[in-house]
């Protein structure tokens, strides 16, 4: 017994010292409710990410951020760390962006119209145009 009781005194110390490692640092565990619309949220926001991401896939785009000076490694990573509100502020103005309309597309379309006119009026035999 005598034995015994000596091992345990070695063995003691150690074992204090590793439980009181091994439990110092872990605090209470916090638990909340996440709401439907919360999580909603959150995959709205995962899949804009990625919508921008991808956007970045484009050549188009890799050429066009280079003219800037951006590389599009750099551009992931900063659009990875947008917060959500950033994120959110980007996608309202690329989704408010007209697509595929700029200057080019509007003189063209404007050409158009005073061609179907002239044509319209030369049928009717308003003017004479052709």
């Amino acid at each position: 017994m005598n034995n015994l009781k000596k091992h345990m005194r070695w063995f003691a110390g150690p074992m204090a010292a590793v439980m009181f490692v091994t439990t110092s640092g872990i605090g209470a565990a916090q638990a909340g409710i996440v709401t439907t619309d919360e999580a909603a949220q959150q995959q709205v926001l995962a899949a804009d990410r990625a919508e921008l991401i991808t956007a970045l896939d484009r050549q188009d785009v890799r050429d066009q951020l280079v003219a800037l000076g951006v590389a599009p490694d750099e551009a992931v990573a900063r659009i990875n760390a947008m917060s959500n509100v950033e994120l959110a502020q980007v996608m309202d103005q690329v989704n408010g962006m007209p697509a595929g309309e700029g200057a080019i597309g509007f003189v063209i379309g404007i050409a158009l119209i005073v061609l179907v006119v002239f044509l319209v009026t030369d049928a009717f035999e308003v003017t004479d145009v052709y």
